[in-house]
């Protein structure tokens, strides 16, 4: 069900990740570009600073003649005289001597180490000692601001933000334009299962160019929505199927039973000859078994539905010599028509039940075979490697339509299947379902030359 909270789509999750992943990035960049450019410019200060510190060095070495080393202040100061450097001289007790007066009175600067510098006070400071044959007399130090650095790091901060948030506009909009046609595929796999919940089973959505993911989505969807339209197909068969089944089997029952109601009336009522009342006794008796071999079939045909496995006993037995011995009972049926050829093979199989199948395709063979024409049976190993039973009639052949249907449950196609010929239309039903129980299938086509042709699988097993 959905949920009452409104859900943010797809599309902006996926623009905010990408801007805010962007945002993220230029942010570090830029920090580390502030970072890098205040270091640049303090240490290119700095070293300006000491370059002149170098300068002075030889005037420094000429002009110190004592320890309060009075002419060197003039020196400097006239050196520079130029706004924006500024000077600080102490002594060797740390007093200051001289300093520009920009600088706070009677306040000393750190000392940075040689080649090095120091930010105190919104100002560059690099410091020199001053010394004589050894003896250190005091310390002088050379500073310029900071403010110029920062006019240059706040218009070169500014600049940067400027440019990122051009690029975070244009990011986003062809961000959203590429993210829509990313997705564009995966749209119209949401209409395509929305097409599905609404009952549009086997609708399919063609993805041309999609990325890879997307169209495997794709390709899962359409064997899903072609899944369910091939379960809904076969349920409506099964339903279909289970409808005609019920039919068919009451129709089945229908008959014989109003046959022998009619026949008990005329009885209680004692109409008709003592000769017509054994026909009618008869007749009663022939629709009782009737019922009896139609009711025994579909119990036969409910427990191998449900339990295939548990209807069978089997035991390895050599098909030549098992046909052998059920050959009295098929002569018994077919006479001089019948023609039996078996090769030793063995199989896994319920001797009495693979006898049931046997006995139906001999039966429905010959009358299928007119008088004159026969039925040959033929048992040995197939070239796969298991075995079969093959019976072969010279009969009118099987029509195309039938074909398809000819192992269906109460299924007629034509008059030679009809109650007229004894049959029900589950004999062949029953000989699939014992072949299948027991591993195997069966199948029906015509011969080249006439005829039917029925030729029952099974695995083939080793002697024990």
């Amino acid at each position: 069900m959905p949920s009452g909270r409104r859900r943010t789509s797809l599309t902006r999750t996926l623009i905010g990740l990408q801007l805010g992943l962007l945002f993220v990035l230029l942010s570090v960049v830029g920090v580390a570009q502030y970072l890098v450019l205040q270091r640049v410019l303090l240490n290119q200060s700095a070293r300006t600073l000491t370059g002149e510190l170098a300068v002075l060095a030889p005037i420094l070495h000429h002009s110190i003649s004592h320890k309060t080393f009075a002419s060197l202040v003039p020196i400097l100061f006239h050196h520079f005289h130029s706004p924006g450097v500024e000077v600080l001289v102490a002594n060797a007790s740390g007093f200051s001597i001289a300093n520009s007066a920009s600088l706070p009175a009677n306040v000393r600067p750190p000392v940075p180490a040689l080649g090095s510098y120091a930010v105190w006070s919104g100002r560059v400071v690099v410091a020199s000692p001053l010394r004589q044959h050894g003896h250190f007399l005091g310390t002088l130090w050379l500073m310029v601001s900071t403010a110029p650095l920062s006019h240059i790091l706040t218009a070169d901060t500014l600049l940067f933000a400027v440019l990122a948030l051009a690029l975070l506009v244009a990011a986003g909009w062809l961000g959203a334009v590429a993210v829509r046609r990313t997705l564009d595929p995966l749209e119209r796999v949401i209409q395509t299962t929305e097409g599905i919940a609404a009952g549009q089973y086997g609708e399919l959505t063609v993805l041309d160019r999609a990325p890879r993911e997307l169209a495997r989505l794709g390709d899962a969807v359409n064997r899903m929505s072609l899944a369910v339209a091939l379960s809904f197909q076969r349920q409506r068969e099964a339903e279909a199927e289970a409808r005609r089944f019920l039919a068919d089997a009451s129709h089945e029952l229908r008959t014989p039973l109003t046959a022998v109601s009619g026949f008990l009336q005329l009885w209680e009522e004692g109409e008709g000859t003592p000769d017509e009342r054994r026909q009618a006794l008869s007749a009663m008796q022939r629709e009782t078994r009737r019922m009896t071999r139609l009711v025994t079939q579909l119990l036969t045909l409910s427990r191998l539905d449900a339990a295939p496995a548990q209807e069978l006993h089997r035991e390895r037995v050599d098909l030549a010599q098992w046909v052998g011995e059920h050959e009295p009972t098929l002569r018994a049926l077919g006479g001089s028509r019948l023609t039996i050829d078996a090769t030793p093979v063995w199989a896994s199989i319920d001797a009495d039940r693979l006898v049931e199948v046997l006995m139906n395709l001999v039966d429905n063979a010959l009358r299928h075979t007119p008088p004159e024409g026969k039925v040959a049976v033929h048992v040995g190993p197939a070239q796969d490697g298991g075995a079969r039973i093959v019976v072969d009639d010279d009969g009118p052949g099987i029509p195309g339509d039938i074909l398809p249907h000819l192992f269906e449950r109460f299924y007629r196609g034509d008059a030679a299947r009809s109650r007229d010929r004894g049959g029900m239309g589950l004999g062949l039903a029953i000989v699939r379902a014992l072949v299948e129980a027991h591993g195997g299938h069966v199948t029906a086509n015509n011969r080249p030359h006439g005829g039917a042709r029925f030729t029952v699988w099974l695995p083939a097993t080793a002697p024990p």
